[in-house]
C-alpha cells in the first residue's frame, strides 16, 4: 500500500483545514453555511479512508507511521472528539468570536497534531505532533482575545508547553543517547540491558512521561488545570479535556507495550503513586469549587487517574479497558460541558453552581440529561462511566494491583459529594430568577443527545463495545 494512502486521514483532514483558511482569505467574509459544509465533508472523507484502511496494518516512509488497527480505532475517537466540540462554538454565547473559519481551521490542525502523535513508534514523529498540537491550542485558549481570563490562560499554557516540550526533547536526547535509536520498539530492546547500569536511560524515559504527564494534569503538574480550562472557551476546554487526553495515553500505552516485563516493574510503584495522587488530589480539590467550569476540571483530573490504573495494569485487559474508557470519556465529559453552554446567551455564561437551582422545574428533560452525565463521570450504574470503570479496575486486580483498586474506590467515594451536590441543586432548590425558560441553541441539543445516548448505550451494552474494542483496537 503506497505511502499516500497510509497516511491519507492525515492529509484529508490537513487538506480540509488549509481549504477553510484559504477561501476565508480569498474571500473574506464567507458564510458559515459554507464552512459548515466544507468541514463537514472533510470529517466524513477523513472517516470513510479510516475504515478504509483497516485491518491493514500499514507502515509508511520507512515504518515513521503505522497505520494499524489501535492507531485508526483513537482517530475515530479523536474525530468524534473534533466534531462534538465543533458544533458546541455554536451556542449563543461564545459563537460571536469562535465561530469563524480560523477557529475551524485551528481544531481541525491540532486533532492532525493527536493523530500524528498516535500514529507513529518512533519519538521524533510523536514530537512533530505534540508540537504541532500546543501551537494550535495557544491559539485556541487565547481565542477570546478581548477577555483577560483568556489571555492568561493561553500564557499560562504556552508557559507550561515550553517546559512540557524541553522534558520530551531532552528525554528523547537521553534516550538516544543511550540506546542510538528513538523508534520505540528499538529504544525498549536495547534500553534492557542498560536498566541497571545506564542512567540516562531511565533519566530519559523519566523526563518523556514527565512531559508527557505535564501535558494532562498529573499530580504534581495539575496546578496549572482548573486556571487554564477555566480561562479557555468552554468548547476548547471540553476540546483540550477529552482529546489532549486520548492522544497522550494513546502515546503511553505503546510505550507501555514496548517496555520489557521485567523493566515495567521496576516502574509499578512510581506510577501507581502517581496514579493514586491525581485520583485523591482530583477529587478532593473539586469539592470546594462553585464555578462548575473548575469543578469538571478536576473531576477530568481524576478520570485521568482512573485511566492511568488501567495503564499500569500492563495486560490485554488493561490496554483494551483505557481504550474503551477513553470512548466512554469523550461523551461523558462533552456531554456534561455542552449542558454549560445550552443556555449560555449573549448576555450571560451559565457556568456556576448557582446558576442551576431548581433546573428540573423549568428544564426538566436537560436536569435529566446533566444528571446521567454526573452519574457517569460518578461511576454509578447503568451509565458507561461505571462499567468503563469497572473494567480499568478488574484489569488492576487481574495484574494483583489491588491497593490501586481500593484507593480507586475510595477516590470514587469523595467524588459522590460534590456529584450528589450538583444533583440536590438542580432538584432540591427553588429556581433562581434569570434562568432562561427556553434555549436557542438546537445545534447544542444535537451535541447533547449524541453524548446522552452513546453514554446510555456503552453503558447498557458493555459486552458488545467492551468485544468490539478487543477484536478492532487491539495493539499490534
Amino acid at each position: 500500500m503506497s505511502n499516500i494512502v497510509v497516511i491519507s486521514p492525515v492529509l484529508i483532514l490537513s487538506a480540509t483545514g488549509i481549504l477553510i483558511a484559504a477561501v476565508n482569505f480569498i474571500f473574506k467574509k464567507i458564510s458559515n453555511i459554507w464552512v459548515c459544509c466544507q468541514f463537514g465533508l472533510g470529517l466524513i472523507a477523513t472517516c470513510i479512508s479510516v475504515f478504509f484502511l483497516w485491518n491493514e496494518n500499514s507502515f509508511a516512509f520507512g515504518e515513521l507511521y503505522l497505520a494499524d488497527n489501535f492507531t485508526l480505532f483513537i482517530i475515530i475517537i479523536l474525530l468524534i472528539n473534533l466534531g462534538l466540540c465543533w458544533l458546541m462554538a455554536f451556542n449563543q454565547y461564545e459563537k460571536a468570536y469562535i465561530a469563524y473559519p480560523e477557529f475551524s481551521a485551528i481544531l481541525i490542525f491540532a486533532t492532525v497534531g493527536m493523530i500524528l502523535m498516535v500514529s507513529s513508534t518512533n519519538l521524533l514523529v510523536v514530537f512533530l505532533g505534540f508540537e504541532i498540537l500546543s501551537i494550535c491550542l495557544y491559539f485556541l485558549i487565547g481565542i477570546k482575545k478581548n477577555t483577560a481570563a483568556s489571555l492568561e490562560a493561553a500564557v499560562k499554557y504556552l508557559l507550561i508547553g515550553t517546559f512540557s516540550s524541553a522534558f520530551i526533547l531532552y528525554g528523547m536526547a537521553f534516550l538516544f543517547g543511550a540506546t542510538g535509536s528513538l523508534d520505540l520498539k528499538e529504544i525498549f530492546k536495547n534500553g534492557f540491558y542498560f536498566v541497571g547500569g545506564n542512567g540516562f536511560f531511565t533519566i530519559g524515559l523519566l523526563l518523556v512521561i514527565m512531559g508527557l504527564g505535564l501535558r494532562i494534569g498529573l499530580v504534581p503538574f495539575h496546578m496549572w488545570t482548573s486556571d487554564i480550562y477555566k480561562g479557555a472557551p468552554v468548547p476548547v476546554t471540553a476540546f483540550m479535556i477529552s482529546g489532549v487526553t486520548t492522544a497522550i495515553f494513546a502515546v503511553l500505552i505503546r510505550i507501555s507495550a514496548s517496555l520489557p516485563l521485567g523493566f515495567s516493574a521496576q516502574w509499578v510503584v512510581t506510577l501507581s503513586t502517581i496514579a493514586i495522587l491525581t485520583i485523591l488530589v482530583g477529587n478532593l480539590l473539586a469539592i470546594s469549587q462553585k464555578n462548575v467550569k473548575r469543578m469538571l476540571t478536576y473531576s477530568a483530573l481524576a478520570q485521568v487517574g482512573y485511566i492511568f490504573v488501567g495503564l499500569i495494569s500492563k495486560n490485554n485487559m488493561g490496554a483494551n479497558s483505557v481504550v474503551y474508557y477513553l470512548l466512554v470519556f469523550t461523551f461523558m465529559n462533552t456531554g456534561a460541558l455542552a449542558v454549560l453552554t445550552f443556555f449560555s446567551n449573549q448576555d450571560k455564561e451559565f457556568i456556576f453552581l448557582d446558576d442551576f437551582q431548581g433546573l428540573v422545574y423549568k428544564h426538566p428533560v436537560i436536569a435529566f440529561v446533566m444528571t446521567g452525565f454526573i452519574f457517569s463521570l460518578a461511576g454509578l450504574p447503568p451509565f458507561a462511566g461505571f462499567i468503563g470503570r469497572v473494567f480499568l479496575l478488574s484489569s488492576a486486580v487481574k495484574s494483583g494491583h489491588i491497593f490501586l483498586v481500593i484507593f480507586s474506590i475510595l477516590g470514587s467515594l469523595i467524588a459522590l459529594y460534590f456529584y450528589f451536590q450538583f444533583v440536590v441543586v438542580m432538584f432540591m432548590q427553588e429556581p433562581k430568577k434569570g434562568m432562561p425558560t427556553s434555549s436557542k441553541s438546537q445545534i447544542i441539543a444535537v451535541v447533547l443527545l449524541i453524548a446522552a445516548i452513546s453514554s446510555v448505550s456503552l453503558g447498557l451494552f458493555p459486552a458488545y463495545f467492551f468485544s468490539t474494542v478487543e477484536r478492532f483496537a487491539a495493539l499490534q
